[in-house]
């Protein structure tokens, strides 16, 4: 009884890496203006983090942004994460791709070996985002918990598309050692020795 006292206490850091999947839609073509010169369209999606007390780099990471689009002429599109705070943007991916197709399964995360400009249409995998900086640097310090933007700007005509999924997924920087105790066990004990085991 005391371990499941203790393990209904620590349920809500259980889940050492949470995902996040935003709002999903058409990604407009540039327009042209009277010069025929094209104006880029911009759309921002949008993901609510709830539940994760703190900051990034003392509390979270981020451990990857993942997207997938559907676009005939990807090196249209600059591809960009904001923070809550609405202000706080890297840029993960500008105008790269040529004339390829698609992000398919395409995953932003600093632990790639390679960056999203040395890929290639659908760049299914892992990269590194463009930058400058990375997930880590940019948002170091921003809040966890708020409105997490993936922008997109179309920024020449005759192409459009649309997002069909993106996510974000944070992981706990020290999680929580969850014990096995013995049913005789008492609940200070247990809270005491995963004290111990964290510090």
């Amino acid at each position: 009884m005391a371990c499941l006292f203790l393990l209904g206490f620590l349920q809500p850091y259980l889940s050492y890496a949470q995902t996040f999947n935003g709002t999903t839609g058409p990604i407009p073509d540039a327009t042209i203006d009277p010069d025929e010169f094209p104006i880029p369209s911009t759309v921002d999606f949008t993901a609510n983090v709830t539940g994760l007390p703190g900051t990034i780099g003392t509390d979270y990471t981020i451990a990857n942004v993942t997207i997938n689009i559907e676009h005939t002429w990807v090196s249209d599109l600059d591809i960009s994460l904001v923070g809550p705070d609405g202000t706080t943007t890297l840029n993960l991916s500008d105008d790269n791709g040529d004339m390829g197709f698609n992000y398919t399964n395409t995953v932003f995360t600093d632990a790639a070996s390679i960056n999203i400009t040395a890929g290639f249409p659908p760049f299914t995998g892992s990269f590194n985002p463009e930058g400058p900086g990375t997930l880590a640097s940019v948002f170091n310090g921003s809040a966890v918990n708020g409105i997490w933007t993936l922008r997109i700007t179309d920024d020449l005509n005759f192409e459009e598309g649309n997002l069909i999924s993106w996510s974000i997924t944070f992981q706990a920087v020290n999680p929580p050692v969850v014990l096995n105790c013995p049913s005789s066990t008492t609940t200070t004990a247990c809270q005491t020795q995963s004290a111990v085991n964290n510090a």
